[in-house]
């Protein structure tokens, strides 16, 4: 349900005019009452009072009674009879201050004007009370239908402050350049810091539902948004901008850093010059290496992608003793393996390696949920799990295991090829031997033909 205010001019409904709070349902969504929207049943008038009387109208008839009210006796009713009482000891109404002039008031009063004081107004409570919620200051306005509130500003004696309004009633409170803390009641928004350049920041149409904007030139356009630092813009509904020159347009995003994006819903930009380039659900960090906005750090929607020029370290626990890096400009993992961080050794036999490795099978498979659908090749979990027991479970295989079963083997191979090295010398010579013993027995045996003969 939304309203629209608007000016009623005297006549049938408000005798002496008023306003026209017209409500209705908001079917396309744009938080405004639009004419083909209106409810005529549901709409109600907040109309003005007859005039008052003047201030020399003592008896409140309208009328000028010489006797009583012609206080300078000049035969007629005037303001002037305001300025000039026939009793002492009272504040006379007038434009003028008067010199040692004070009042008590232990009870109630109006005041029908507006109230001037010179250097300051202090109000003060005699409670002795301390900090007891107390209230101080109560500003209130009369009720009206549609417009149900009665205090509109109090002030307790604990510095308590409360401003208060209802959804869809009042206007902006102000507009344009300058510095103010405002609260939009009508829109149940709230502004604090400064705005220039004539860009109309802070304008209502630069206002959401439910926003939050503070600091320079911020902009909370959306609803449910929030905008804080300087020249932020969150333009997405229930998007938040922190920091320098930050953008959150997409619905549900978070920019926080400086000159960072969050232009796809759900997103969010952290750092120093990213942006997730439109794609819904990305993540985007960025260091402080680069003066530019790259525009290939995020490809897709649902993306995790960081720009860290000095390397990337990630800890498995609170020591610092576990965990991965990348280094600067790298593009492999540095795997934690110092020795130092390890305990219960145990030795490893090659050959049994090398019969669990020859009956695991291997295969070139896809994975199921993968883009583009690569092939890849290596083993199971379950096989190799089965084969080795290493690692937490039978669904993943750690790098460092499959490293180390591939060293093993790789050191068992590596035995079986010196050995049969050794092997091959030892029959090489074996065959020299033979060699020689041949032509040994050749010599022989020619020469015993020879003596035959």
């Amino acid at each position: 349900m939304v309203t629209l205010n608007s000016s009623e001019p005297a006549g049938a409904h408000c005798t002496f005019g008023g306003t026209k709070l017209e409500f209705g349902p908001d079917i396309d969504g744009d938080m405004q009452l639009d004419p083909g929207e209106i409810n005529p049943a549901l709409t109600q008038y907040l109309c003005h009072g007859e005039p008052g009387f003047a201030c020399w109208d003592l008896n409140t008839n309208h009328a000028c009674d010489v006797g009583s009210e012609d206080k300078d006796a000049d035969g007629s009713c005037t303001v002037a009879d305001c300025l000039a009482p026939n009793v002492t000891q009272y504040i006379r109404n007038g434009t003028v201050q008067q010199a040692d002039s004070s009042f008590n008031v232990s009870g109630s009063g109006a005041v029908g004007g507006t109230f001037t004081a010179g250097d300051r107004v202090r109000v003060q409570t005699n409670n002795d009370g301390l900090y007891n919620a107390t209230t101080l200051l109560q500003l209130r306005a009369p009720s009206q239908p549609g417009y149900p509130i009665t205090d509109v500003l109090r002030v307790d004696n604990a510095s308590g402050l409360a401003a208060i309004g209802q959804l869809g009633i009042g206007f902006i409170p102000a507009s344009g350049d300058g510095t103010r803390m405002m609260w939009h009641p009508f829109k149940a928004a709230f502004r604090a810091g400064g705005v220039d350049g004539n860009l109309g920041h802070w304008d209502d149409a630069n206002v959401g539902f439910y926003s939050w904007a503070g600091g320079f030139n911020t902009r909370a356009s959306a609803n449910y948004s929030l905008a804080f630092g300087y020249y932020n813009l969150a333009s997405g509904a229930y998007a938040t901008a922190l920091g320098y020159n930050t953008t959150a347009s997409g619905m549900g995003s978070a920019a926080l850093g400086y000159r960072v994006t969050a232009d796809g819903a759900y997103g969010v930009a952290l750092g120093n010059r990213v942006s997730t380039n439109g794609f819904d659900g990305a993540f985007a960090w960025g260091d402080g290496s680069t003066t530019t906005v790259p525009s290939n750090l995020v490809t897709a929607s649902n993306q995790f992608a960081i720009r860290a020029a000095g390397g990337v370290r990630l800890f498995t626990n609170s020591g610092l003793t576990t965990g991965v890096s990348l280094n600067p400009g790298g593009s492999s993992w540095n795997v934690l393996s110092d020795r130092n961080a390890k305990t219960a050794f145990q030795p490893v036999d090659g050959e049994q390696v090398l019969a669990k490795l020859s009956k695991i099978p291997l295969q070139t498979w896809v994975y199921k949920a993968e883009e583009q659908q690569p092939r890849h090749v290596g083993p199971m979990a379950q096989d190799f799990h089965a084969a080795f027991g290493l690692g937490l479970n039978d669904r993943t295989i750690n790098s460092l295991d499959i490293d180390g079963i591939n060293m093993v083997a790789i050191q068992a191979l590596e035995k079986r090829t010196e050995e049969l090295q050794a092997s091959t010398r030892q029959v090489q010579t074996l065959q020299q031997e033979v060699e020689l013993l041949k032509r040994q027995l050749g010599r022989i045996e020619q020469e015993l033909a020879r003596q035959k003969r």
